[in-house]
């Protein structure tokens, strides 16, 4: 693929436009000003699509009013919700009001424990059949989820963990089966919450446990002259399977780094390489079970 082609499989993820969030986060929530300029930036450089949630603040409120001042930015929206006492109707319409949109590009269940249930699947179906949602689907995280996903021949689009560290052999099996079906597959925390750029003497509480594959992982790249934003984005863009990969910044200058770190190649033996390293303790994978107090 071109560097153009590579660049358009980014896709922004506004967690960070709502919240502050990540382990190597030192700046917390951008202004408004910051996050517009983040927002343009995306546009202008290629990336037509915006990863959010209700769950992540104001993202869709700020998401919303840099779409009333730059109505020419046509970014595709995924959005997920979460299952409460409040009806599913009645949230989206909120969203679609902060946004000023009447279509989003996807429509995920946040939790898989609400996708098990299914509430609003009907619901769901409906929307995409009166074009008010593209594809619907489900955020993940474990291997068994992502089984029971490949399963379901209704899941359109479906978004999971993918990394250096989380990219087992039946996992990538998997995502190659999703992709024969015609699923949209979209990963995110490919740097797993910005741990990738800790030192490894640096790391707390459980999840020093990750330090001996840090320390591998920056050997390897080491050797290879990589950076560690080229390796791990470039782990990710270059594997067929996966349509979108989700990045979020909390300022424009992280943004154009990780624009200007895509490579038009990225050996294979490099991405073996790198998938060797074994992590001992799965568990760590998932930044919900870090404890880091």
């Amino acid at each position: 693929m071109t560097p153009e082609a590579l660049r358009n499989k980014l896709a922004l993820g506004t967690v960070q436009l709502g919240l502050s969030y990540g382990i190597s986060n030192t700046s917390g929530k951008p202004s408004r000003e910051d996050a517009f300029h983040i927002l343009d930036r995306a546009w202008q450089s290629g990336i037509n699509l915006l990863d959010s949630a209700e769950a992540y603040g104001d993202s869709v409120a700020v998401i919303g009013s840099y779409l009333r001042v730059r109505p020419e930015a046509h970014f595709k929206i995924v959005s997920k919700f979460i299952e409460d006492q409040y009806s599913l109707e009645d949230k989206l319409s909120s969203s679609m009001n902060l946004l000023g949109r009447s279509h989003l590009y996807a429509y995920l269940y946040h939790r898989f424990s609400d996708y098990q249930v299914g509430k609003n699947k009907s619901f769901l179906r409906r929307l995409k059949t009166q074009g008010v949602i593209s594809k619907w689907g489900v955020s993940i995280y474990g291997m068994e989820e992502l089984r029971k996903v490949v399963a379901d021949p209704e899941v359109d689009l479906f978004q999971i963990p993918y990394n250096i560290f989380d990219a087992a052999v039946e996992k990538k099996e998997l995502l190659q089966e999703a992709k024969e079906q015609g699923k949209e597959i979209h990963v995110r925390s490919i740097f797993l919450q910005g741990l990738f750029f800790k030192k490894p003497e640096e790391l707390i509480g459980t999840v020093k446990g990750l330090a001996g594959p840090l320390t591998e992982f920056r050997r390897i790249i080491d050797e290879r002259g990589v950076t560690i934003m080229e390796a791990c984005l470039n782990h990710a863009l270059h594997n067929t399977c996966i349509d979108r990969v989700v990045v979020g910044v909390e300022k424009t200058p992280q943004l154009d780094k990780n624009l200007a770190a895509v490579l038009p190649d990225f050996p294979i033996e490099l991405v073996r390489k790198l998938e060797s390293i074994s992590v001992s303790d799965t568990t760590l994978l998932n930044p919900a079970s870090w404890k880091v107090a």
